[in-house]
C-alpha cells in the first residue's frame, strides 16, 4: 500500500485502483438513469422474496405425452428419461415465471400484454352463448334486411382479341373494318392488313373489380362502359387489344344459395357483436369508474 491506495495485483495483470474503482462507481450510483433501474431491480427482488406459498405446477398426462412426440420428431427417436424430463422442466418453468410476472403485476406495464388480454377478454365474450346456424327462414329473414351487403355487381361476359404492337394509324383502320363484323372475321381482317395471327378469346361473366385484376383498370373502363355488340380498343399490360362485350348481366339481389356462407358469417359476426355488447353491460354494473378533473 502507497499513498493511501489500495492495489490488489494478479500474476500479469496490471495493478487494480481501489480508490479511483470506488470514486467512479459512486459518480455513476447518482446517474438518474442507473439509479432508475437500480431501484427497479431492487423492488423486483424484495417482491419476490416476499412471495411464499407459489401454489402446485400440474403437468398432465397429455402434456407429457405431446412432449414426448414433439422430442421423437425432432430427434428422430425416442427421447431419453434425461431428455424428457428436461423438456417437461422447461416448461414447468415457464409457468412459474408466468404466475410470479403476473403476481407482480408486469403485465400491467406492457402495452403489449394489456392488447392481447384484451383482445382474448373480447373473444370470451363474444363466445359465450354462440349457436349453431339458423335455419333458411331466418337466413332469407336476414338477407331481405340488408339487401345492399349481398347484392351481385354487374357482370359483362366479353371477346377479347389481343393485338400486340400495333401503331395509331393501325389501330384505327382495324377498329373500322371490324365494326359488324363477329370474332373470327375481325381476326381476320387484322391478318389482311399484314398484321400477325391473332385468336379471339371468350371471358366469363366478370364483374368490373375482376376485369381491373386481370386486365387492369384502363380495359375494365372500356368493357364496362361500351355498348353490347360494339368492337372497342384497351391498352391492356400486353398492348392493345380489341374487346366486345356480348353479354351484360345486370346487377341484382342473388338468391340465398348463391351467398349462403357470406349471410351465416355476417349473422355470425352481428350476433357476435350483439352478444359482446350485452356481456360488456353486465361487467359495467360490477365497477364505479372516477374520471377525475
Amino acid at each position: 500500500m502507497a499513498g493511501g491506495a489500495l492495489e490488489c495485483r494478479d500474476e500479469g495483470a496490471r495493478p487494480l485502483n481501489l480508490s479511483r474503482v470506488a470514486a467512479k462507481m459512486s459518480r455513476g450510483l447518482r446517474e438518474p438513469l442507473v439509479l432508475f433501474f437500480g431501484v427497479a431491480v431492487v423492488t423486483v427482488v424484495l417482491a419476490a422474496r416476499s412471495t411464499t406459498g407459489g401454489g402446485v405446477v400440474e403437468i398432465p398426462e397429455a402434456l407429457v405425452a405431446s412432449t414426448r412426440a414433439r422430442l421423437t420428431r425432432t430427434l428422430a427417436r425416442p427421447p431419453t428419461p434425461t431428455e424428457l424430463d428436461a423438456a417437461v422442466q422447461a416448461h414447468a418453468d415457464q409457468e412459474i415465471l408466468y404466475r410470479e410476472a403476473i403476481s407482480l403485476g408486469l403485465e400491467r406495464s406492457d402495452p403489449i400484454v394489456r392488447r392481447r388480454m384484451i383482445q382474448k377478454m373480447t373473444m370470451v365474450l363474444e363466445g359465450l352463448g354462440a349457436t349453431d346456424p339458423p335455419d333458411a327462414r331466418v337466413l332469407q329473414a336476414w338477407l331481405d334486411e340488408h339487401p345492399e351487403a349481398f347484392a351481385l355487381p354487374e357482370r359483362r361476359r366479353f371477346m377479347q382479341m389481343q393485338l400486340g404492337d400495333v401503331t395509331d394509324a393501325e389501330l384505327s383502320v382495324l377498329l373500322e373494318v371490324s365494326k359488324g363484323l363477329d370474332e373470327t372475321e375481325a381476326a381476320q381482317g387484322h391478318r389482311a392488313m399484314g398484321g400477325a395471327s391473332v385468336y379471339a378469346r371468350a371471358q366469363s361473366p366478370s364483374s368490373r373489380e375482376d376485369v381491373a385484376r386481370r386486365f387492369g383498370p384502363e380495359v375494365a373502363g372500356v368493357v364496362f362502359e361500351q355498348q353490347q355488340g360494339a368492337w372497342a380498343a384497351a391498352r391492356g399490360p400486353q398492348g392493345w387489344m380489341l374487346v366486345r362485350v356480348t353479354e351484360v348481366q345486370p346487377a341484382r339481389s342473388p338468391r340465398l344459395e348463391e351467398v349462403r356462407d357470406a349471410v351465416i358469417g355476417a349473422w355470425r359476426a352481428a350476433e357476435r357483436a350483439q352478444r359482446f355488447d350485452e356481456e360488456l353491460a353486465r361487467l359495467r354494473a360490477r365497477y364505479t369508474v372516477e374520471v377525475e378533473g
